[in-house]
């Protein structure tokens, strides 16, 4: 099998269990959701926004309905609506709340900003 340090094509290296194969691919892609992502398609039926989001289908409908969501129809019409990836991403991190902290510190500074404005001014 070995000739000169190299392993011929056909040398048993490993014997492994179905079952041990799958959970190696298992553990290889659950590590590396970077590979996960790039293979993913950018356009996402309502399913696989469903997946994504947590939200029931009848609530997507409802919210495109309401055209709270981005979403798109084919050029010929029809009746199915599809999702982009980015556009569904953007939109669940569209609406930031500040932690109170952060809240606090910003309302701090412009209460500083106000004064040193108006210092020394008439009231």
């Amino acid at each position: 099998m070995l000739y000169n340090n190299m392993l011929h094509d056909d040398a048993l290296v490993v014997q492994l269990t179905v079952s041990q194969i799958k959970a190696i691919i298992r553990d290889v892609l659950q590590e590396s959701p970077s590979y996960l992502t790039s293979e993913k398609s950018e356009t996402l039926t309502i399913e696989e926004v469903s997946e994504l989001t947590g939200y029931k289908k009848a609530t997507l409908y409802k919210l495109t309905h309401e055209r709270k969501i981005p979403f798109h129809k084919p050029a010929h019409g029809g009746r199915r609506i599809f999702f982009k990836r980015a556009e569904i991403n953007q939109w669940l991190e569209s609406n930031l709340f500040e932690t109170n902290e952060k809240s606090l510190t910003q309302k701090e500074k412009i209460c500083k900003t106000n004064k040193l404005t108006n210092y020394g001014k008439a009231k």
